[in-house]
């Protein structure tokens, strides 16, 4: 077996998810208006990245668009 065989024939590694990891050291009051804040459409991507990194959130725009999105990988949609 070839060492690209090799790497190929085993499931990848999941790495945890920062906004995740970050989102669980919250109340769960302060989680439940995260995740309202993200469904809503009034609050544009940069300014709620914004407040939330003022807030002790580790990850930027792009990461908090994919969360936005439903696209985490980890996470899944909200």
């Amino acid at each position: 077996m070839t060492e690209l065989t090799d790497i190929l024939s085993k499931t990848p590694k999941r790495t945890t998810c920062t906004f995740a990891n970050w989102l669980s050291t919250l109340s769960e009051d302060e989680q439940d208006s995260v995740k309202k804040a993200m469904l809503n459409p009034e609050w544009s991507h940069l300014a709620l990245t914004t407040t939330l990194k003022e807030h002790g959130m580790p990850c930027d725009r792009r990461l908090m668009t994919v969360h936005r999105n439903g696209e985490c990988k980890t996470c899944g949609p909200i």
